[in-house]
């Protein structure tokens, strides 16, 4: 089994804040779904409960879970500094956790991940009008619209695709990512959900906070492949920091179905 534990730790920083916000807004989509109340048009709600199946609660509540006791850990003291991420390669959806005052960490397969992306670009989490008459479904991949947490740049999809691709390209089975000093990431990954003026979700800090490590992902492979193969599908390529370019469905489901 080839493992890899020289990975930088903004990278499970960055992977656990991505985490964490897509599988927020899938556990709204899921209590909405389980719910007679729901905030979305008849037809999306549809494609929602068919969309999700009960393994997904699980998940999505480990992921929301964790990063909410390694950020409330975060704000009362230091982190252990044995706190870590593993990430498995198996097709099976598993994750585990533990966030206790002596030990925390998090274990979780890349079928759970590529679950999350399969799921982030099939659930519809909110419509955005166009005009008065017409209204369209906004993907909780799509961050071209109007959110409600962070910036548009941040590029969640991304993050967690890069290192599904990352272990494939290398023919990793298991990354082990040390926490250690992470406290020192969660504040500045908390003000990339801040807005306007107190938004810190500039190119400078996606850069930072953001290293990818597959090919497919490096600055000028991907402003390649915007420019090229996604031409004109996003309203402007950002030449400076290419995975902040606004991510769309139509990519991300062209990214999942790339072997």
């Amino acid at each position: 089994m080839k493992q890899s534990k020289r990975i930088p730790r903004r990278v499970a920083g960055s992977l656990l804040y991505s985490l964490s916000c897509i599988a927020e807004r899938l556990q709204s989509a899921i209590n909405y779904a389980n719910s007679p109340h729901t905030h979305l048009p008849e037809e999306f709600d549809a494609v929602n409960q068919k969309m999700l199946r009960a393994s997904d609660t699980s998940v999505v509540e480990a992921v929301t879970e964790f990063w909410r006791a390694i950020h409330q850990k975060a704000n009362r003291q230091k982190i252990t500094d044995d706190a870590f991420m593993t990430i498995a390669k198996h097709s099976d959806m598993r994750v585990r956790y533990v966030a206790e005052d002596t030990s925390m960490g998090l274990v979780i397969t890349t079928g759970c991940l590529k679950r999350l992306l399969e799921l982030s670009a099939n659930i519809v989490d909110k419509q955005e009008w166009k005009d008065n008459k017409t209204y369209k479904g906004v993907y909780v991949c799509d961050n071209t619209a109007r959110r409600r947490r962070e910036a548009a740049a941040c590029p969640h999809f991304l993050r967690i695709l890069d290192i599904v691709r990352y272990m494939e390209e290398t023919g990793t089975d298991m990354l082990e990512i040390s926490m250690k000093n992470i406290d020192r990431d969660l504040e500045k990954l908390k003000e990339l959900s801040g807005y306007g003026y107190q938004s810190g979700c500039t190119e400078l800090n996606i850069s930072k906070l953001y290293p990818f490590m597959s090919d497919r992902y490096q600055p000028e492979s991907w402003k390649h492949y915007l420019t090229t193969l996604y031409g004109g599908m996003v309203p402007e390529v950002n030449a400076k920091v290419p995975v902040a370019t606004p991510m769309t469905r139509d990519i991300a489901l062209s990214e999942l179905n790339i072997k």
